[in-house]
């Protein structure tokens, strides 16, 4: 999950506290983007991009290994996932 320290719509701690473990069951990871508000993906996208990717990779690690399923994989340098129909 990615929060913007200074959210005017919903308290960056306050969204972190909410985010229950228990409620995502293959984990989650709860980043906060310093100096960004509700919209962090336009006010540090360079960040947000790289924070995302990272993410990406390592289900992308996860799935060759065998921990997730295959929804997520690369090609020809992109990241694709395979959406349910």
């Amino acid at each position: 999950a990615l929060s913007g320290e200074r959210d005017g719509c919903i308290d960056s701690a306050i969204f972190e506290r909410l985010t229950v473990a228990q409620d995502f069951p293959r984990g989650v990871l709860f980043h906060r983007v310093m100096g960004a508000g509700h919209f962090l993906h336009q006010e540090c996208p360079n960040e947000v991009n790289r924070l995302i990717i990272d993410w990406l990779a390592k289900q992308d690690e996860s799935s060759a290994n065998g921990k997730m399923s295959p929804r997520i994989k690369r090609e020809s340098g992109r990241f694709v996932m395979d959406l349910p129909q």
